[in-house]
């Protein structure tokens, strides 16, 4: 019985993201349809955007890389202590959320959330969503690369498997994969429907910021959940 209702959580959860945008764009007539040409020139010129942030970084790029490195590092000296901490305060009701939203994390997930997008924008003839269709791939995909080549750089065990630090090894879990793959979700999600408008009335904008607290929120309730499971240390869960 629980683990049919944790199934029909993630069913209504997944539908409820996939959904609620598709209609809404319905209701405001978003009408341009991009050809083939164009969407693999977006593509191209994406990935070479993610991985030439290098070269673009400004002083305040540095500054907040070097905050959250530096954030990563103190959560690594203390990494025992902040797992014990959350080991000692576990209870049935946490239990249970962890459960719900560890599938959350998952690339099939995530995948099919995108491959949903772009079937819904097809059959409905909507450019938006099937650019969010793409967006979300894309993202999922680089997400996903990166993420890999940080637990291959940093391939620490699990923290119930004592949590000793290797590098340069396949099957290292230095970096959550699943706080980095459903954070992946975020931004094309909040890019595409969560912006704040001039014209939008008080209605729209609780609607908004609501969306912007779930499709941000998600992602740390999965981060921690890896914590709560020993699957991962918290410095894991912020580098992902």
């Amino acid at each position: 019985m629980r683990h049919f209702k944790q199934s029909l959580f993630n069913h209504a959860l997944m539908l409820s993201i996939i959904f609620c945008p598709v209609l809404n764009a319905k209701a405001e007539g978003i009408g341009r349809e991009p050809n083939d040409t164009a969407v693999l020139e977006q593509i191209k010129f994406d990935v070479e955007y993610i991985f030439g942030t290098p070269q673009r970084m400004d002083k305040n790029s540095y500054i907040a890389l070097g905050a959250v490195l530096g954030a990563a590092g103190i959560m690594y000296a203390e990494k025992e202590h902040i797992n014990r901490s959350f080991q000692k305060n576990k209870t049935r009701t946490i239990d249970d959320i962890a459960e719900y939203v560890k599938p959350l994390g998952g690339a099939f997930v995530v995948s099919g959330v995108s491959a949903a997008f772009y079937s819904l924008g097809s059959i409905f003839e909507s450019s938006r969503e099937k650019e969010t269709g793409m967006m979300l791939a894309e993202s999922f995909i680089s997400t996903g690369a990166l993420a890999y080549i940080g637990q291959f750089a940093l391939a620490e065990d699990r923290p119930y498997k004592g949590g000793d630090m290797h590098f340069f090894k396949t099957g290292g879990h230095g970096v959550s994969g699943h706080a980095a793959i459903s954070a992946s979700m975020a931004g094309p999600l909040n890019r595409q429907y969560l912006q704040i408008g001039m014209d939008d009335d008080n209605v729209e904008r609780f609607k908004k910021y609501t969306g912007k607290i779930a499709v941000y929120g998600l992602p740390l309730l999965v981060g921690l959940s890896r914590i709560y499971d020993e699957k991962h240390y918290a410095w894991n869960v912020l580098l992902g």
